[in-house]
């Protein structure tokens, strides 16, 4: 379907804004040069990632960059919007949180099809604590006139938070078992009404993320094969949107 809509896609990009035009077309590519990187990874039909940086770095290519994009594309429509100097940063935090756990929810079936997308479950799910809170950060510093992105975005979060418990349920268990509607439908209604809210979002944050086990030091993660980065292959890729220190942060280098 959306191969046969290619060209209304185009045509609306042709029409758009020069500046939403670079925008859409820089995350597209290094999107795509990700995800050629990961692909020719593939041994024997299989993907394998081999730990937390580099669990990071294909989060980045897959779901970073678009929280990146819809950023860029909220500054182009809002020229009074003034954003700190970590909200980018921040909206890779919320794509990697996102990213993370839709791998978390589904390890057994990616795993069944050849991709090893999780190494180690434990710190994956550790390291979701600072990628939440980012995305809470990037959250609370949007525009206040911005009712629906806002809204958008904490939904998007809270649903991300609730999940963890029954994804950690369904996994355990090896079914498919989801939240149920009726508690997702009481969420989003909750969530709505406190969008506009960044203390009522914060408080909130805090009593539907569930406790998880501290993230343990780097080095205790080592004694894994990092293939040789030849050429500063993941900086190459990733552009200039974020400075090497922002990239330690976010734990990618």
């Amino acid at each position: 379907m959306l191969l046969q809509d290619a060209s209304v896609v185009f045509d609306d990009l042709r029409e758009a804004p020069p500046d939403v035009r670079e925008s859409i077309r820089d995350g597209v590519q290094r999107m795509s040069a990700g995800m050629k990187h990961y692909s020719s990874r593939e041994s024997s039909g299989a993907l394998k990632l081999i730990d937390l940086t580099d669990v990071n770095r294909y989060c980045y290519f897959v779901a970073g960059v678009v929280g990146e994009l819809l950023t860029r594309l909220l500054i182009s429509f809002r020229p009074d919007f003034r954003p700190g100097l970590g909200l980018m940063k921040d909206a890779f935090h919320f794509g990697l949180f996102l990213q993370k756990v839709n791998l978390l929810k589904d390890q057994r079936a990616d795993e069944r099809e050849g991709r090893f997308l999780i190494p180690d479950r434990g710190v994956v799910l550790s390291s979701l604590r600072e990628n939440a809170e980012g995305a809470l950060a990037y959250l609370t510093a949007l525009p206040l006139e911005e009712a629906g992105y806002r809204t958008f975005c904490a939904w998007s979060l809270f649903l991300g938070a609730a999940s963890l418990s029954w994804i950690e349920k369904s996994y355990e268990a090896d079914d498919a078992s989801k939240i149920p509607r009726s508690v997702t439908g009481k969420l989003l209604a909750a969530v709505e009404s406190m969008a506009q809210d960044n203390e009522a979002l914060r408080m909130g944050f805090e009593e539907h993320f569930p406790e998880l086990p501290e993230l343990p030091e780097l080095p205790a993660l080592a004694g894994y094969a990092r293939p040789m980065d030849h050429g500063g292959w993941f900086t190459q890729l990733s552009g200039k949107s974020l400075g090497s220190h922002e990239l330690v942060d976010l734990r990618m280098i």
